[in-house]
């Protein structure tokens, strides 16, 4: 690290660096109260090396606490819920669908104006402390993608690292087709015709399960970015073909931005496909070292859930009999082979 510029800026690579995965014997209360010290501490910025397509290129990463991002200008937003009292088993899946399924759909109902009906499809859950225990209990050495890590042994479910590659989740092409996809096991071609019609949203809801002390989330504001600043990459299964964006190149336009600190009942939303063209489409991400985590930081767990969200009006049992996929033994996407991948050039439309 080297540190130097105003406001004691940072630089620093956010290239595969193994987490420091030692807690300290510290207790929750005294990390809540370290997240807290760190939110009250934490620079207007951080300058980081993000991982591109193209390779590590520095950009400045500000500090959103004190700014006003909203979904329909920046393409995220930072806000409260209500998380479960009860005490609940984060990596078993059908009890996170059970209790943060309904939490992210009335979040969703309630943030974006217009919305009428959000079906929760998937979600996958973050910690690198874990991932790295069930890989030394399966004599595990590779690195695992979030995609692969079942097929490569782990014994969790949807458990994956902290990604640090600049990427987006869906493409203008993918959002439309994986919508179609999921809904086709529970509903005819002509309804889902018709709520494809009007305006559909796929939109993360990123939880964090303690406070986050390591591995914060940095999202690039909507209005900065370019088609030319990605690339796109498909994903070729044996039962289907997704496609997502990776991030090309850093640009001095693109303004970068995280939270610092963030803690259980904040959540970010951030959209990764919007069919309307007339707003923020699509948010590229990363996680990312934090200089200024402790060394005895645990490792962060948080969990994403991905939605769909339907803006026009569909039939009241619209989605009634939708299983995730994840939930369904019969479901095709349980074949996690190892994806062939194919990469696209830049190009001027997204």
């Amino acid at each position: 690290l080297k540190v130097g510029g105003s406001n004691n800026s940072i630089a620093l690579s956010l290239r595969a660096l193994g987490p420091n995965l030692d807690d300290g014997g510290s207790s929750p209360d005294m990390h809540s109260g370290i997240a807290t010290l760190a939110v009250q501490q934490a620079e207007t910025y951080v300058d980081a090396a993000l991982t591109f397509e193209a390779g590590p290129e520095e950009v400045r990463i500000w500090n959103g606490r004190d700014e006003d991002h909203k979904m329909e200008k920046d393409g995220f937003e930072l806000c409260n819920v209500s998380l479960p009292q009860e005490e609940v088993d984060w990596y078993d899946p059908p009890a996170v669908a059970a209790t943060l399924y309904p939490m992210a759909e009335k979040a969703l109902l309630d943030l974006m104006p217009g919305s009428n009906k959000v079906i929760v499809f998937d979600h996958i859950a973050r910690n690198a402390g874990r991932v790295e225990q069930e890989m030394r209990e399966a004599g595990l050495t590779q690195e695992l993608s979030s995609e692969e890590d079942a097929a490569n042994g782990l014994k969790t479910q949807l458990l994956a690292v902290p990604g640090r590659l600049v990427h987006g989740d869906y493409t203008a092409r993918s959002g439309d087709t994986r919508t179609r996809e999921l809904l086709a096991p529970c509903e005819s071609a002509e309804r889902i015709e018709a709520a494809m019609q009007g305006r559909v949203a796929l939109v993360n809801v990123w939880v964090p399960l303690c406070p986050v002390l390591r591995d914060p989330l940095a999202l690039a504001e909507w209005q900065t970015c370019r088609p030319e600043d990605v690339i796109r990459v498909k994903r070729i299964h044996p039962h289907r073909t997704g496609e997502i964006y990776h991030g090309l190149r850093a640009a001095e336009r693109q303004r970068w931005v995280y939270f610092p600190g963030m803690e259980p009942g904040e959540v970010l939303v951030f959209k990764t496909y919007d069919s309307a063209e007339d707003r923020p489409r699509f948010v590229i991400h990363s996680a990312f070292v934090d200089p200024s985590s402790p060394p005895s930081a645990p490792a962060r767990e948080s969990i994403e859930l991905r939605c769909i969200v339907f803006f026009s009006e569909v039939p009241e049992d619209f989605g009634a009999q939708f299983v995730p996929p994840h939930l369904d033994p019969s479901s095709p996407d349980h074949d996690l082979t190892a994806p062939k991948v194919e990469k696209s050039e830049a190009m001027p439309e997204w």
